[in-house]
């Protein structure tokens, strides 16, 4: 065999040596790093944590070559040379990039290898024996781009880690190599916000992408007056990084609003008109064509039906909608257009889904009938849960809608649409009791008002049951004037129609409005005209229990408490045999508030502590609020000032990060502003106090309260709020006692409800979650919590194990044994 004279090409740190020290480069090895990466014209942003992952798997001698696997567009090549470019220093012999997207067959990877190293072959002998022969027992790092054309010679990339222990290999490519050594890492999109509010856009690698990219368009480009705009953009591309500097380069045309409604129209506006951007970069379109010849016939056909599923989808609907096979879904997942998630669901990037549909629509027929079994399927899933969400209340079968809400909102729809009246009573109520106990009651309003004008002139009694789901919406909202004369027009049409079941329902629920507008006397009526109804099946155990409680709270507030604890009690206890655990939560909230008047503080302590806990079980968020605003009475009464001050941090934590009822957050707010009385904080307790006391949305006995304390601090202090001013967000009120009066109690509270530094039942519980590798969304997802409450009760555990990451925590808690 002639010998290989190898040499250097591209090593810019090499070309001042002689020719003499390049030919022996090889032998002697470098003083120098040797690469031939190619400089990138715009700044590397984000992926940190990405980097450091890849990095551990390259530290990692079992790991030899790593295959950074995802769609066009997703961001792995700049990836693979961010990477590459850290480790120069540690791999003497060189690291090089190879750059395989402009060749059309496997033959030709040898040849281009070799010309990225600046190997000379000689004619004669076999290159592919001679390229081997040249890295045999070298330490170099590979970087084989755009891999997924040319995958049938993936064998050549095992044949060079044969060759020496010191060699690894980084490929980028949308098809998996499958080979025996390769470790995937699958590159999914950059990190964007999940909420709106108040949030710094450079902290998230996505929107700083699109921030940097659009001020290169246009450098007036202004932050605070796109930021929504901004947020959409990123959520609607899933943080894909071309998508984004695509999307970016509009903003010298269109408002990012616009942008991100273009998007939601289709794919034609991600399109570069940059003269130096390749071609296979230069639009969407072009991108995802490339990929979608990488499938099989039988795969395009599968993945255009899959683009019907939204958020995901499980295997069983895929088998059923789809007609999927396990094979097939498998294929699709190792070419990148499907992600298999730990969950074991499918997910689908939001850009190769549009692509997907719009081949799906291609065919009118076939979207029609995949679209019909999609309604069926989650028409069915719904009903399979009806127990668990409107009697037992069981938490599984809240998460189990949270996770297929998007696909039930689409079948709700479809249903609308198709005028199928069977089965819409019901599945209004389940999608509605759903949203009530998830604080979306917008949603429910807007729902059900779109169901009402597309079914305008259909069955009476749909049309009069969806009003009073729309107005149960206004109610959850405080508009509980709206709401009485809206539940009084549909009681009218169900008495009409001698329908006995709706009616008692808008009687429990127009009784429970009465109440809070303070006319007790007509609620109590009502509520005992609901009894009349109580012999009716055990199915309807859920709405005795509100319907008993509701009749224990107007006796509460007529002063008739000991009338009001023993009708608690009969709620509580219809709850407890019913398995109705939102009712049970109620009826311990209701007792508490009647032993608390009772002056029986441990009898109050034990209810809300009981409602807490179930409330919390079942990520009853409006229960737990209410709780806790509880407990902070109750421990203010008894003058554990801190703890009652602990509750509160935490209750109006939740009121930022959640949605409640105003009337819920008005209420805290007046035993905020008693306790800040008590600590002569003056100023701060008026301001409260004057906000309960106007604001439209309180209830009489909360206005009323609130009166009688701004008279107190006339009286005694001679303490008067401002100048009336408008009344601000009360979110943004909860929020300024977070940061200021309340800051100092920024600790939670442990299990036997007193302040301290040991990890509660709840952060114990996180921890434990964190420590088995979840996710912050899968955490919120398997407790049933607002993501930012998972992030409060992280920092509250970094805070009280003194640590910095999820690393130490666990760390920490392993050490001490807080956890297994």
């Amino acid at each position: 065999m002639q010998r290989l004279l190898p040499f250097v090409s591209l090593a810019e740190t090499l070309t001042s040596l002689a020719a003499s020290q390049v030919a022996t480069a090889w032998e002697k090895g470098p003083t120098v790093s040797i690469h031939n990466l190619p400089s990138q014209p715009t700044q590397f942003v984000g992926r940190a944590p990405e980097l450091a992952e890849i990095a551990a798997l390259l530290d990692d001698p079992a790991c030899r070559l790593v295959t950074l696997l995802g769609p066009g567009g997703i961001g792995k090549t700049r990836l693979a040379l961010e990477t590459a470019t850290t480790h120069l220093e540690t791999y003497p012999d060189g690291v090089f990039f190879v750059a395989l997207q402009s060749i059309s067959s496997p033959d030709h990877i040898v040849s281009t290898i070799g010309e990225a190293m600046g190997l000379r072959f000689y004619p004669g002998d076999d290159i592919k024996r001679q390229l081997l022969d040249s890295l045999c027992d070298k330490v170099v790092l590979l970087v084989l781009d755009n891999f997924e054309h040319v995958v049938d010679g993936a064998m050549l990339a095992a044949d060079i880690l044969a060759m020496s222990d010191g060699i690894k290999i980084i490929a980028t490519s949308r098809v998996a190599l499958n080979l025996q050594e390769e470790w995937i890492y699958s590159v999914n999109g950059m990190r964007f916000p999940t909420e709106d509010a108040d949030t710094d856009l450079e902290a998230f690698s996505a929107t700083r992408l699109f921030i940097q990219c659009a001020r290169r368009a246009r450098t007036d480009f202004s932050i605070d007056e796109e930021r929504a705009g901004i947020i959409r953009i990123c959520r609607a591309l899933d943080g894909m990084p071309l998508g984004i500097e695509l999307a970016a380069t509009w903003v010298r045309s269109l408002s990012c609003g616009e942008i991100a409604d273009e998007i939601g129209r289709g794919l034609d506006i991600l399109e570069a008109t940059t003269r130096n951007v390749s071609s296979r970069h230069r639009s969407m379109r072009v991108v995802l064509d490339g990929s979608w010849t990488l499938l099989s016939a039988q795969e395009q056909t599968l993945f255009k039906r899959l683009s019907i599923f939204r958020g995901g989808f499980t295997r069983d609907a895929a088998e059923v909608v789809a007609g999927a096979s396990l094979r097939t879904l498998a294929a699709l997942v190792d070419k990148s257009f499907l992600r298999h998630e730990m969950s074991g669901r499918y997910a689908v990037h939001e850009l190769l889904r549009q692509y997907g549909e719009e081949h799906l629509n291609q065919t009118p027929d076939e979207a029609q009938a995949v679209g019909e079994r999609h309604c069926d399927y989650y028409r069915d899933f719904l009903f399979d849960h009806a127990d668990g969400i409107l009697r037992t209340n069981e938490r599984a079968a809240f998460l189990a809608i949270d996770e297929e809400l998007d696909n039930v909102r689409l079948a709700w729809q479809r249903m609308i649409t198709r005028r199928n009246l069977d089965g819409l009573v019901t599945a209004s109520n389940l999608i509605s009791h759903h949203h009530f106990g998830r604080g979306l009651y917008a949603e429910v309003e807007t729902t059900m008002n779109q169901a009402m004008e597309q079914l305008a002139g259909r069955s009476p009694l749909l049309l009069a049951w969806l009003q009073t789901l729309k107005w149960r919406g206004a109610q959850f909202l405080s508009r509980f004037e709206e709401a009485r004369q809206g539940y009084r027009e549909s009681l009218a049409v169900f008495r009409h129609y001698r329908n006995v079941d709706m009616s008692w329902e808008i009687i429990c629920w127009l009784s429970e409005t009465e109440r809070a507008l303070g006319n007790y006397e007509e609620a109590k009526h009502l509520g005992e005209e609901a009894q009349q109804f109580e012999t009716y099946g055990d199915e309807n155990n859920w709405l005795k229990t509100f319907s008993l409680a509701n009749l224990a709270q107007i006796a509460y507030l007529m002063g008739d408490y000991a009338e009001a604890e023993a009708i608690g009690r009969r709620s509580l206890d219809v709850a407890l045999k019913g398995g109705t655990k939102i009712g049970a939560a109620d009826a311990w909230n209701g007792l508490g508030s009647i032993h608390l008047a009772l002056h029986a503080a441990q009898e109050a302590l034990n209810d809300f502590e009981s409602a807490l806990r179930v409330s919390r079980d079942i990520g009853y968020e409006m229960g737990v609020m209410r709780a806790l605003s509880g407990l902070a009475e109750t421990t203010f009464r008894s003058s554990a000032l801190d703890q009652s001050k602990a509750y509160l941090y935490e209750a109006f934590h939740f009121a930022v990060v959640s949605h409640f009822p105003p009337e819920l957050i008005l209420q805290a707010l007046v035993i905020a502003a008693e306790v800040l009385m008590t600590e002569r904080q003056y100023a701060s307790s008026a301001r409260l106090l004057d906000i309960a006391h106007r604001h439209p949305t309180s209830l009489v006995q909360t206005r009323e309260r609130a009166e009688a304390l701004l008279d107190q601090l006339a009286a005694v202090h001679d303490v008067v709020p401002d100048a009336p001013a408008d009344l601000p967000r009360l979110e943004q009120v909860a929020k300024g006692l977070l940061e200021n009066e309340l800051s100092g109690e920024a600790r939670a509270i442990n299990g036997n409800g007193a302040g301290g530094d040991v990890l509660n039942e709840r952060e114990r519980e996180i921890l434990q979650l964190i420590a088995d590798g979840l996710s912050n969304r899968e955490i919120a997802a398997q407790l049933y919590l607002a993501l930012g409450t998972v992030k409060w009760y992280i920092n509250q555990i970094y805070g009280k194990l003194h640590v910095a990451s999820r690393t130490q925590a666990v760390a920490a808690a392993r050490e001490t044994q807080l956890i297994s």
